[in-house]
């Protein structure tokens, strides 16, 4: 609108040209404001979305370990909650046992004259033999250990045996002592090198770095004789052939391996029941 037009406008048409100017410029803010809400809001989503994307496989990945790591502490967990006898301490003298102090720490070697090194990989559980040369990998070890057994520790870092259970193998791997030597562990895992092209040094190295990543390491008390028993943590046992942990029969004396318990049709429960009930009566006839 010219300027000639606006001066020859009386006061009352020019009020109402300001409040119609008003409304409309009031409408198209409203409108621009909301727009840019949703640009906005669209801008973030999309910003979101590229940030996912981009750590997509790092989530991924993350999942499948948390994963495969909640397997093998499910398995040993199983393993070892099926006795009183396993623990997660030892008391030895008033001293208490930690079970990392019976793993050794590693194969000692001199990192600048190997050939070759072992990783992790990222997407499983197993250890790889690399190259440093070529960059080419090969399976070192995948068997992952899911419970170690500390057998009867005599003081820090000394036990009679100690026993491994790994991932898909029933019988455990068994070293007496507790000496976890590389020449014990090449005679037992022939399974392990079967179509593998990789030294057994190599592999007793995985062994050891597995062994110290396992969350299942326990103390096991193997008794030597069936009856009362006391436990390291003071609780009073029973010990019977039922005491016997599937896998380690060997490990348990005769006497235990042998020693039945008489088998009732009526549960514990019922049964002190009956023999309470007996008790008052034959104490009854005594008072009377």
């Amino acid at each position: 609108m010219d300027i000639e037009k606006i001066e020859k406008m009386s006061c009352g048409e020019l009020v109402d040209l300001l409040i119609d100017d008003y409304g409309y410029c009031s409408i198209v803010k409203d409108k621009h404001e909301k727009e840019l809400e949703e640009r906005s809001i669209q801008l973030a989503k999309t910003m979101e979305e590229e940030r996912f994307n981009a750590h997509k496989e790092e989530f991924q990945l993350e999942v499948l370990q948390q994963l495969q790591a909640e397997g093998i502490k499910k398995e040993g967990m199983e393993l070892s909650s099926a006795s009183p006898l396993i623990s997660d301490t030892y008391i030895v003298d008033g001293v208490t046992l930690l079970s990392d102090d019976y793993i050794p720490d590693s194969v000692e070697t001199d990192s600048l004259y190997e050939e070759t090194s072992l990783i992790k990989s990222p997407y499983s559980l197993e250890y790889q033999e690399v190259n440093h040369k070529t960059g080419k990998r090969k399976l070192a070890w995948k068997e992952s250990a899911t419970l170690v057994l500390i057998c009867n520790p005599i003081a820090y870092g000394k036990c009679e045996e100690i026993d491994v259970f790994l991932k898909g193998v029933k019988k455990p791997l068994r070293f007496p002592n507790g000496e976890i030597s590389e020449e014990a562990f090449r005679r037992q895992t022939p399974f392990a090198r079967k179509g593998r092209n990789v030294g057994v040094r190599k592999q007793f190295e995985s062994f050891l770095l597995d062994l110290r990543e396992c969350p299942n390491k326990k103390f096991l008390m193997i008794p030597k004789h069936a009856g009362g028993v006391t436990l390291p943590n003071g609780i009073t046992t029973y010990i019977s052939a039922d005491s016997v942990i599937p896998g380690l029969k060997d490990q348990f004396p005769i006497e235990v391996r042998e020693h039945q318990m008489v088998k009732h049709l009526l549960s514990l429960k019922d049964t002190a029941a009956i023999y309470l009930v007996r008790l008052c009566r034959t104490a009854w006839k005594l008072r009377f």
